[in-house]
């Protein structure tokens, strides 16, 4: 008696988790998942074209500072400092966004991000958002007995760029977004001082 009514509370715990999981998830403000936010935009068309905005041409909100790096403008942000960039003439479609940037110098941790488009939050995923950093190990050095001590990493400070995408690595391809003319994407930083 006791092992049918495992296997029927077992059957029924694994048919409730398929209704669940069917249904789009919505968070407790409303935002939706990225999977939600996917399926409502699914019969838009990708566009073949792409568009780049320059750092020069940034609208740069509080604690964000524009900085001349490599030869080139770049924007630095602070704690909770953001920036706008804004595309004129986008074609409406659906578009992956690429961010290139590098790590300010004396700082530590994963970058983390929020992103927004047109001033919204497209879905819950956009709340919290990471670039990886980048580290090299110098060649090991030896001890008085002859051996190898592991050095410690070095970060290399160069332009990186990196797809937005699911920072818990859940989904392999990067996250797609519904952008149309006129649309401005914002890129708000998180890293505490």
């Amino acid at each position: 008696m006791k092992k049918r009514l495992k296997k029927c509370f077992l059957a029924a715990v694994c048919a409730a988790l398929l209704i669940t999981s069917a249904a789009p998830a919505v968070y407790a403000d409303g935002n939706l998942s990225f999977r939600a936010y996917s399926a409502e935009i699914a019969d838009t068309k990708a566009d073949s074209e792409g568009y780049r905005a320059d750092a020069a041409e940034a609208r740069l909100g509080e604690d964000a500072e524009m900085i001349e790096a490599s030869d080139e403008k770049a924007v630095l942000l602070r704690a909770d400092g953001s920036v706008t960039f804004e595309f004129p003439s986008v074609k409406e479609g659906i578009y992956t966004v690429t961010l290139v940037y590098s790590a300010e110098q004396g700082s530590y941790g994963n970058l983390k991000y929020e992103l927004s488009v047109n001033g919204e939050i497209p879905f819950e995923e956009c709340r919290s958002l990471k670039l990886d950093r980048r580290y090299r190990y110098d060649k090991p050095e030896k001890d008085f007995a002859g051996n190898e001590i592991t050095p410690q990493p070095v970060e290399i400070y160069e332009k990186l760029s990196s797809q937005v995408c699911d920072p818990a690595g859940k989904r392999l391809e990067p996250f797609i977004f519904k952008l149309g003319s006129g649309c401005s994407v914002t890129v708000k930083n998180q890293n505490a001082d």
